[in-house]
């Protein structure tokens, strides 16, 4: 069975994407990520189309972080009271390492989406729309990664001050049932890799998909994402 990709298709598809990345009144870091899965989803969407070759998404893809990993640190530690100019070894290793972890999994992401083009014929709407949905849903979580790494930088400026760990309205794993209501520096939280909401985590039995749970100061104020 043949299945095509219509205008009004590519429309949806760009407003869900805007919806995700928090188009409304963005500024700071949620502009930059906005910005960022609005790219991606362009680029998605003329591989789908055939208007980019897989070689060329994965290049701008490559491109694209090694811009921003650097813009989304220097935001968050502003928005954490430090001055970018005055980064450190640990402020520069973790966009070294943030960016590799990324680097590693672009290939994948495009191989993917080409794999949806060269197969859309044989699909059903509803096949074809899943597996559309499940790409889209993936450009988001390449947002939410980015946005993962202003919250380190902001919470490596802010890593001397007092925080407590709090539940979100979602189901809790044991890790963050185990860490609700501890108080720490914040750097106690960072050195053990307990960093809420962060996708793909290796610390928090969740893996920090769905979390919602958030470090707070003692003024009550949110620290982290």
């Amino acid at each position: 069975m043949s299945s095509t990709v219509s205008p009004a298709h590519h429309k949806a598809a760009l407003a869900v994407a805007a919806i995700v990345a928090g188009m409304v009144k963005a500024s700071g870091i949620d502009a930059l990520v906005r910005g960022y899965v609005d790219d991606l989803t362009r680029n998605f969407l003329d591989v789908l189309d055939g208007k980019l070759s897989m070689p060329a998404a994965v290049k701008q893809h490559h491109l694209f972080l090694n811009e921003l990993a650097e813009q989304a640190y220097d935001l968050g530690m502003t928005d954490g009271g430090a001055d970018p100019a005055e980064k450190d070894d640990t402020d520069e290793a973790a966009i070294a390492d943030w960016n590799i972890g990324q680097d590693g999994q672009v290939q994948g992401l495009w191989a993917d989406a080409k794999q949806l083009r060269a197969d859309k014929g044989e699909l059903s709407k509803d096949e074809f729309e899943a597996r559309h949905s499940a790409l889209m849903d993936r450009l988001a979580q390449w947002g939410d990664s980015l946005r993962n790494l202003y919250s380190l930088a902001k919470g490596n400026a802010q890593k001397n001050q007092m925080v407590t760990w709090h539940f979100g309205d979602t189901d809790h794993c044991d890790t963050c049932a185990k860490l609700d209501g501890q108080r720490h520096r914040l750097s106690w939280f960072l050195d053990k890799g307990y960093i809420p909401q962060e996708n793909g985590s290796e610390t928090l039995d969740c893996h920090g998909f769905h979390c919602q749970c958030t470090l707070t100061n003692d003024k009550g104020e949110q620290v982290m994402p």
